[in-house]
């Protein structure tokens, strides 16, 4: 029985997870505002108009189903770049289908060659796309045009390829903001050491062993990881400094 081989066209890329996070977006208010998850499965971007369907999955809430889909009829009718909407029932769950101002985002990666696989995930305020890309480079040149075209304050954060992202979709925009001040190599050194146990008492892995893992010395690990604490101390240490200046 011949067995299967993928074609070489294939081989060339890499998955990826983007965080994006467009402060004062559609999707970004609803679940910023309301704490709830939002599933985007469709996507269309013109020059002009983003097209896309929205619906919230797992609502747990007090005013119930019907509450929170009266929440968000509101923000979205209230939003400076809705084009127009309209909310479609499906079986028991409620979709809304949105046409907002584009912001760049899907064809600033199309214009680099990365693939933009649906479906999208915005979990408190932050969306995450899963792409396809042949390396980071085309993914680092994708992030300065989403940054340099949005209309609305805009934040991309690369995270670690061949992964679907489960992991980083509980991470909130202020913890993103703490992991874009990382280069990618002290991200990937921080958060492989993190999964590996390495901050764990007693530890279960240790600076070899990761080093290995990760395909470097062991000095550079250690160097990685220390800039990497450094600069998430200094985040931290500075916004504490200026919360008890405002006190």
């Amino acid at each position: 029985m011949p067995s299967y081989r993928r074609p070489d066209h294939v081989r060339k890329y890499k998955k990826y997870v983007v965080a994006v996070v467009h402060y004062g977006d559609i999707v970004y208010n609803v679940s910023k505002w309301l704490g709830i998850d939002v599933l985007i499965p469709v996507v269309h971007a013109t020059e002009r108009t983003t097209y896309f369907m929205m619906s919230m999955p797992r609502i747990h809430a007090k005013g119930g189903y019907r509450g929170i889909i009266n929440e968000v009829c509101d923000i979205v009718e209230s939003h400076k770049h809705l084009e127009f909407y309209e909310v479609v029932s499906y079986q028991k769950e409620k979709f809304f289908y949105i046409a907002r101002r584009s912001y760049g985002t899907i064809r600033s990666f199309t214009k680099e060659g990365v693939i933009v696989l649906e479906p999208l995930y915005v979990v408190r305020g932050v969306k995450y796309f899963t792409v396809l890309a042949k390396d980071e480079r085309a993914l680092l040149r994708a992030k300065d045009d989403i940054e340099k075209v949005s209309p609305v304050p805009v934040q991309v954060v690369i995270l670690r390829g061949g992964r679907i992202g489960e992991e980083y979709q509980g991470y909130s925009a202020e913890i993103l903001d703490i992991l874009s001040s990382l280069t990618p190599t002290e991200r990937e050194v921080l958060l492989t050491a993190y999964n590996m146990g390495y901050f764990e008492w007693p530890k279960k892995a240790n600076s070899e062993i990761i080093s290995k893992v990760l395909g470097i010395s062991k000095a550079t690990f250690v160097e990685h990881l220390r800039k990497a604490e450094k600069k998430i101390l200094d985040k931290i240490l500075k916004a504490k400094g200026d919360n008890d200046q405002t006190c």
